[in-house]
Order: structure tokens, then sequence, then C-alpha cells
């Protein structure tokens, strides 16, 4: 049973009942259920839920592989039409028997005639099988037996409630995420789950690695229906599904009990605050540093740190010149002493600012000196030079190879790459670009992008764009639209992912993104200075068109205010320092950045 199942008030029937009351119907008649019969047909057309039929006459089986036919069907030289074919046809639709319940197998769940026995064929071998077993229960075989399932089909027959509530949410869940589902694997979930009485997804979750994948997805699926950030937020391991986030945050690493709960209440209140679709990541950074915290106090301390009313300055001091050791031996990084010494301390204001420290919190009398003074946080080193743009002599060589970039992933790589030089649009704002982002302005009709700035959260910013860079939208947006005619135009993304995205509605990611434009740049012939010196690669990262953007600009003239606007900042000192100011660079011979 899946640990959702077991902490809901009505634990199998209660939960079975909320997840069928949370299965669509109209998901249901697409995947085929027919709840009579407990059979799931899953047509072979399907983008997630299909499979590939045999085209010989008369067969309709699945296979698998390279091959144009199932393997009989190769084999028996095109015979297939002869044979008797599987219950189901090649589209899985359930054949319905018009013979009369009193010739029918015994099998409650199947609808084949028995002939002159007590079951069909199939049963009848089924059963002389089990029968050589000391422990066959044939009454219970009879009611838990599944139909002989057709092509495509798969029977929850004799399953629990749970189990099969859980089968069908799990699986419509995975399809609406663009997730595909072998049939013959979910096939033989059930049988599983039938052999073993499990009483839900959960007891087979934790099995074989490769045959019980589905499973765990299946269960994991289902657990989430039962979610709830008030019942999350006690646990040590957080899914961030309840908050409607991807991943985890997991404070085990934290061993005092009274800082883990201290940590989890600080996180409730912060993650909220967060955006976009990696908010937990810095919250999970402030917790890495909590951690290191943690260890410090545990191993400095006779008590580990276990009463926070005992602790003080001294407990800081022996903290900081441990991470002083850790960097001296090069097991921290300097940067990293640093960002840890200064999130500590943003953390303990945190849990004072939130009342955790006064009595009856889970820090309830940690004194004032427990606390990360500025003296503490050794001084940042310094951060490079400016100079994250790229020469335009680069970005020349870079244009030209383009193509490359598309042979080694999609076209959609490649245009978001374009988007990005042309544009100067963060990463993930190009790669999230919905269908429709192209206006035109009046007067002139004046091509605009218009994008969401993820960072700020300002939705509608709007970027003059050159006819060059209109065109490359337009001939993608065609592109896309020719792709998914089905898919309605707001639902569209204009570069969406190549897999587990039938119907268009997902973007190709940020990671993908950055993982193909690496392998494409490592794969280019070396990139050369106008001094015939090799430029080096590292520095060609999909961030550093934004930059090369601003200094492009800024070698135009354009005015910081409006280049800033451009840039879509708010402050000045943010857009002076993503370019070099050339004209003082020649005056004085130095270059200039604003942090």
């Amino acid at each position: 049973m899946t640990t959702a199942a077991r902490r809901e008030p009505g634990r199998d029937g209660g939960a079975a009942a909320r997840l069928a009351a949370l299965t669509d119907p109209a998901f249901l008649a697409e995947a085929g259920w027919d709840p009579a019969a407990r059979v799931l047909s899953l047509p072979s057309a399907h983008p997630l839920l299909g499979w590939r039929a045999c085209p010989s006459p008369g067969c309709g089986s699945p296979f698998y592989g390279r091959g144009r036919e199932c393997g009989s069907c190769r084999r028996g030289g095109g015979a297939a039409a002869d044979r008797t074919p599987p219950p189901g046809n090649a589209d899985g639709a359930r054949l319905v028997p018009v013979t009369p319940a009193s010739a029918l197998c015994q099998v409650e769940a199947c609808g084949r005639e028995r002939g002159s026995r007590r079951y069909c064929r199939a049963h009848y071998g089924r059963a002389r099988e089990l029968r050589a077993g000391p422990s066959f229960d044939e009454a219970a075989w009879q009611a838990t037996e599944p139909t002989l399932e057709g092509p495509g089909q798969v029977s929850l027959h004799g399953l629990s409630p749970l189990a099969a509530a859980e089968i069908l949410y799990g699986l419509q869940q995975r399809t609406r995420s663009g997730t595909a589902t072998d049939p013959g694997r979910l096939r033989q979930i059930a049988w599983e789950l039938r052999r073993t009485r499990a009483a839900g997804m959960g007891e087979l979750a934790g099995g074989d690695r490769t045959q019980h994948r589905l499973a765990r997805s299946l269960a994991r699926h289902a657990g989430r229906a039962f979610l709830a950030p008030e019942t999350e937020t006690r646990k040590d391991l957080w899914d961030l599904a309840a908050f409607g986030l991807p991943g985890r945050l997991d404070f085990t690493p934290i061993r005092q009990p009274w800082l883990r709960e201290t940590a989890r209440r600080w996180a409730a209140d912060d993650l909220p605050r967060r955006r976009g679709k990696i908010a937990a990541g810095p919250v999970r950074h402030y917790l890495t540093s909590l951690a290191m915290l943690s260890d410090g106090l545990h191993g400095a301390r006779a008590d580990h740190g276990g009463d926070p009313a005992v602790l003080g300055r001294a407990d800081i001091e022996s903290f900081t010149h441990r991470l002083a050791f850790l960097t001296a031996s090069g097991q921290v990084s300097a940067d990293a002493r640093t960002r840890t010494c200064r999130e500590i301390r943003h953390l303990l204001r945190q849990f004072r600012a939130l009342g955790l420290t006064r009595a009856g919190g889970p820090a309830g009398g940690l004194p004032d000196d427990f606390a990360v003074r500025d003296s503490d946080i050794p001084v940042k080193p310094d951060e490079p030079e400016a100079g994250r743009d790229l020469p335009p002599e680069i970005m020349r060589q870079l244009c030209d190879r383009l193509p490359a970039l598309e042979d080694v992933s999609c076209r959609e790589t490649r245009a978001a790459a374009e988007l990005m030089i042309d544009t100067g649009r963060r990463p993930d704002e190009i790669c999230a670009l919905p269908w429709d982002c192209l206006e035109y302005d009046e007067p002139g009709h004046e091509p605009v992008l218009v994008y969401f700035n993820h960072k700020s959260a300002r939705q509608g910013r709007r970027l003059p764009v050159a006819q060059a860079t209109a065109g490359l939208i337009v001939a993608q947006k065609a592109r896309v639209r020719e792709m998914f005619p089905a898919t309605p135009l707001g639902e569209l993304k204009l570069l969406p992912a190549a897999y587990a995205n039938p119907h268009g509605r997902r973007a190709i990611t940020e990671g993908h993104f950055g993982a193909r434009h690496r392998e494409w740049v490592d794969g280019l012939p070396p990139l050369l200075r106008t001094d015939g010196t090799e430029f080096d690669k590292t520095r060609v990262v999909p961030y550093a068109y934004r930059h090369t953007y601003a200094q492009r600009h800024a070698d135009a003239g354009v005015p910081v205010d409006v280049l800033a606007t451009l840039m879509d900042h708010r402050s000045l000192d943010t857009t002076r320092g993503y370019y070099t100011n050339s004209r003082e660079l020649h005056q004085t011979g130095e270059k200039s950045q604003v942090a």
C-alpha cells in the first residue's frame, strides 16, 4: 500500500474513492477503459499509450524491433490470416461475446466458450499447470484470473480496488505529463499485483529495479494525489509537488532535531516566496550550509549541539575556524566558504525574525550571541574581470557554424541559439516562449518579441527586434503549427521539446539546451582570435550571448538608460555590469565594472 493510502483516513476504500474521483472520465474513454469488464483496451494509434500492430491480414498482434511484421507472421510466411485471431482487433477494441452465460468459461472475467470442459482451452491449460501446486485455490483463481488479453489490452480484474485506482490515475498523470507507457509492461504490473495479492502499488514499487520502474512511477503519481503542504511540512523529506514544484527537499542531513525542525519551519515560510521552476534551488543551498553548521556542532561539542539554549559565540567561532581549515585543505572552495558564512548569517537572522528562538519555539532559548557577525565573513574572492561577452570575430565564427548545432540536436535548439544571440534574452526566457510571441507595434508595424522575465516575475515584456529575427520566428511558428495541427494555438510552445511531447505543449528546457549547446561548441574546430591565437571554448556559454548583446549595443553608442530598458533592468548599475566602457578604457587604460 502506498504511503498516501496508509495516511488517508478511509485507508483502502477512501484512497481508492479519492483517486477515482480525480481520474477524468474523458481520459478513461481515451484509454479504452471498460469498467464492467475491468479491461483497458489501449488504442494502437495513441501517441503515448499505443503499440505497433502487425499489418499482416488477420493478425494485428503487437510487435517490436525494426521488422515490418510480427515474428509469427515472418515464420509463417503470411499465414496469419488462417490463424484464430486473439480477442480484440488491431486497435485493441474489446470483442463482446454473444454466447449464453451457461456455455462460457467458468473463469469469472472470461467471455470465451468452454465447450465440454469447465474452462476455455487457454484457461483449461492454465488450470492444469496450477493444480500441480499444493496450495492452488481453484475457487479463488476463478474469481481473480483475468480474461485472455488481446493486443493492447490490460485486465485489472482481480486487483484490489486501490491498486486498480492507482493504475488508472497514475496512467492518466503519466500521459498528461507526456510520458509514454508500454502496454506490455503495464500488463506485467497487473499480473504481479494479482499474483502477490498486493493491496496497492506501493507493495510492488520497491521490487526489481527494471521490472518495477513503471510500478514506482504509478505509485508516485498516486501518492501525490494526497499531498498537501500542511502535511508535507511535517516530514523530513518533502515532495515538492505539494508546492507545485519539481524535486524534493531533504532535511535529514541536519543532525539536531531542534535545528531540523527550525529549518523546516523556515523553509515552509520561504519556499512560497520563490519564483520559477527552480524556486527550490536557493532553499537547497541554504539547507546545505545549515547541514555544515550541524556537522560542526555535532563534532565540536560533547552534547553534539542538541540543546540550543547552551550554544554561544564560541560555537560560531569554532564553525568559522572549521570552514577556514576545510578551505586551506582544499575540501571547500574560498567562494563556498564565503557563501556558507553569509547564508548561515541570513538563516540565523530569519530564525529570530520568525520567532522560532522564542520560548516554546523549536530553537527556544538560542542565545543572541549565537550569530555570524559581518567580521566573521571572509572577503569574497575577486570576481573575474569584466568580459563575459564574446569578441566579434568569435561571434562571426559561431554564427557561421550554427547549422552544425542542428546536426547534433534539432531545429528548435538551433532556433533557440539564434534567438538568444539576436535578442540577448536569458536562456530560460527564450526556451519558454509561447507560440504567439511576435507582435507588431504601430506605426510602421515594427516587430516586437513578447516574453516573460522569469527572474523578476515581469510578464508581457516587449523587446523590439530586427526584421530578420521576426522572419526566424515566423518560420518557426509555421513549422510548429505543421507539426501539431490539432493543438490550440494558445497551448503551443514556439520551441517544443522533441520527446514525450505529442501535443507541442511542453517547451525545450534550459538544461537540455545547455547540454546540446556545449556538445556543439566542443565539437567545433578551434575558435581563433584576430591575432591567430585560440579562444577558450569554455567561455562560450548561453548566458554569454546576453553579455555580448549588451556590449554590442554599448559599442554602438546606445545610452545606458536605453540599454537598461532593452535589458529589462530596473537598475542602471546592473546594466553597467554587463559591458565594458570602451571610451573609459581608452582614456584610462583600465576597464570599469560595476558589481
